[in-house]
């Protein structure tokens, strides 16, 4: 990454600026004392504060280059990179006074997995060349090692002092965990570098992904990866494209580049920046590294200040919930805690009907995809031997049996490329489409069911509640992995070596039957490669959607039927000890609404300050119409 001056080192207690001394660093701090231990997240905001680091998170769909730009960004061969979806794990990478991985396993699990060495308890250091064995789905299938986070830190120094890079795994991958877990890292971001890449430009799927990384990030910047793949033609409709659909999300000032990670990437190995600034990928890194070193305080107090709002409104609604239970655990009023309780699990009865249609759309949907083939096959074979026997008869009429076997095949050939191709896009409509609809009926059906929670708390239990439960669109983009295969196997060379030797008419009879054959052979053999692609989509999308749903679920019940427990506990207890708890109980809320409301507070100067810099710098821009920021396209 280029050289840039470091900042002004900045202490905790300066970057909120309207809590006294205390600043943003007393918030978090009361806030971590009032959600207690078994919420560790806002001691690791304190610590990000202390250090002023700030995360960067690299999203995007799987195979868009996302390890490969971090590399680029490095100057070294640092993630794993490959063909296939790879990166499992999220993987900070940092500056540090040696290279040394480290992997904090989920507490209390063995975390060994087959063929790991033995580790600590929760933590372990490995080298820079076992980090595969933790963080790619090769090497950690399914996180069978148990492994909660991996951070790389580098001797490398970056850029921008503070900065942590974090690759996470691709949405849309074909392991669900995949998607579960780059959702999770989003949780904890400032700022985030979308990666996308020519094909598509930016899919339906992308673009819901990118409104739920614009709302949770400060500031998105967008890289078109793999744009060597391009002519300029191409690379100039296809940013167009692109940028047409950013602005609605991200503005019409999105930080939008086009470049080549892997060349860049290669360039810098060999010690050619020349290489790099052709590749676009130094216009992008310049004008990230510009942002980030002019901004990063603001971002960083903006990012915190948020997550801790986030963090104390989901308090609120857990201390609010056992307050009004444990006010109603008397008398009549005991009733309408009871029926609150049995509202809640019939929405989690409700969420397991959901689950139901899940599994019996994806059933239907693949048993739908074979009726389809089997028609389409007979329909294809039908249309395409008459259309054979006719280019044999009028064609290839005087040609020799040679002859007629090695053009008959090609003109089969063509012709069942054109047909399946044909399908092959009628049908990926049709599966994108019957996904999508499902996606928007469990959405739907997500929304009637947190609505039912509100309406409940707010009927029989007086209560406003958030019930916050984020949404992730399932259904995937129309990419599916065909490709058309035209091989011979060795029988039908040795046939085709018989044939050839075999009286003239007899030779081109025998000819004319197996090329038509051949018909038969290669819509089958393609059509089936089509319906495999297509259901192993469908399949992938299903175990998506159950996985989602189920979490969803267990993420709006377990909270709510947590703090009713925690009523029902402190209604067990002695006259003395219930008082207290109580009493203690209704000062939580009353601290947890300062805390939440001090907390938007805190990062209005650095958005005000953000916000005027921003101005000044779009400002600079129109005067000077000479000039381009470079990474702005």
């Amino acid at each position: 990454m280029p050289a840039q001056p470091a900042p002004d080192p900045v202490r905790p207690d300066q970057a909120a600026g309207t809590e006294g001394s205390g600043g943003l660093a007393g918030l978090l701090q009361r806030l971590a004392d009032l959600l207690g231990p078994e919420h560790p997240e806002p001691g690791e905001l304190l610590r990000r504060l202390a250090t002023q680091r700030l995360r960067v998170a690299i999203v995007g769909e799987a195979k868009r280059g996302k390890s490969t730009l971090v590399n680029a960004l490095l100057g070294r061969d640092v993630l794993p990179m490959g063909v296939t979806p790879l990166t499992a794990i999220p993987t900070t990478v940092r500056a540090g006074d040696r290279d040394v991985v480290r992997v904090q396993l989920v507490p209390g699990s063995a975390g060994t997995g087959t063929g790991a060495r033995p580790a600590a308890p929760d933590a372990s250091e490995h080298s820079l060349s076992e980090l595969a064995e933790f963080v790619t789905e090769t090497g950690n299938p399914g996180n069978v090692r148990a492994v909660r986070e991996v951070t790389v830190e580098l001797t490398t120094p970056l850029a921008v002092p503070g900065l942590e890079l974090v690759d996470t795994p691709g949405t849309g991958s074909v392991y669900t965990h995949n998607t579960v877990q780059a959702v999770a890292s989003m949780a904890t971001m400032d700022a985030a570098v979308f990666v996308l890449t020519s094909d598509p430009p930016i899919s339906q799927a992308e673009h819901d992904l990118l409104v739920q990384v614009a709302q949770a990030a400060v500031r998105v910047s967008v890289v078109l990866n793999k744009a060597d793949r391009l002519d300029a033609q191409e690379l100039a409709s296809v940013r167009e494209f692109t940028r047409r659909a950013l602005e609605p999300i991200l503005g019409t000032d999105v930080p939008f580049s086009a470049c080549s990670a892997r060349d860049a990437l290669a360039a810098r190995l060999r010690g050619d920046e020349q290489a790099v600034r052709d590749s676009g990928f130094a216009a992008f890194e310049t004008e990230l590294v510009g942002w980030l070193g002019t901004h990063r305080r603001q971002a960083l107090t903006i990012s915190l200040a948020r997550h801790g709002q986030r963090l104390a409104v989901a308090g609120l609604d857990a201390a609010r919930l056992t307050q009004r239970a444990h006010e109603l655990a008397d008398g009549d009023d005991r009733q309408r805690v009871t029926v609150f309780r049995q509202r809640i699990g019939e929405v989690a009865s409700a969420g397991q009907d959901a689950l139901a249609i899940a599994v019996a759309t994806q059933d239907r949907l693949l048993a739908e995809l074979d009726r389809r083939s089997e028609r389409a096959a007979a329909r294809i074979i039908e249309t395409l031997r008459v259309r054979v026997a006719r280019f044999q008869q009028t064609v290839l009429a005087d040609a020799r049996s040679t002859e007629r076997e090695q053009k008959g095949r090609s003109f089969v050939i063509d012709m069942v490329r054109e047909a399946v191709e044909g399908w092959r896009a009628e049908q990926t409509s049709w599966v994108a489409q019957a996904l999508r609809d499902l996606d928007d009926r469990l959405a739907s059906d997500l929304d009637a069911r947190v609505a039912s929670v509100r309406q409940a708390a707010s009927e029989l239990l007086g209560l406003q509640l958030t019930v916050p439960v984020e949404r992730v669109r399932l259904a995937e983009d129309d990419r599916f992995a065909y490709y058309f295969s035209d091989d011979a196997g060795v029988t039908d060379l040795l046939a085709g070596s018989v044939r050839r030797h075999l009286p003239g008419p007899v030779a081109r009879r025998r000819t004319d039957t197996w090329v038509l054959e051949q018909v038969d052979l290669l819509v089958d053999r393609q059509l089936g490669r089509v319906r495999s692609d297509l259901a192993s989509r469908i399949d992938a999308t299903g175990r998506r959607l159950r996985a989602e749903v189920s979490r969803r679920n267990e993420q709006m019940a377990d909270g709510l039927l947590g703090a009713l427990d925690a009523a029902v506990t402190i209604a067990a207890s002695g006259q003395e000890v219930r008082a207290r708890e109580l009493a203690g109980l209704v000062a939580r809320i009353a601290e947890l609404e300062r805390v939440a409301a001090r907390l938007a507070e805190s990062a209005a100067p650095a958005a005000g300050q953000l916000d005027a810099i921003t101005a000044r710098r779009r400002g600079t821009r129109r005067g000077s119409p000479g000039t381009r920021t470079a990474g702005r396209g």
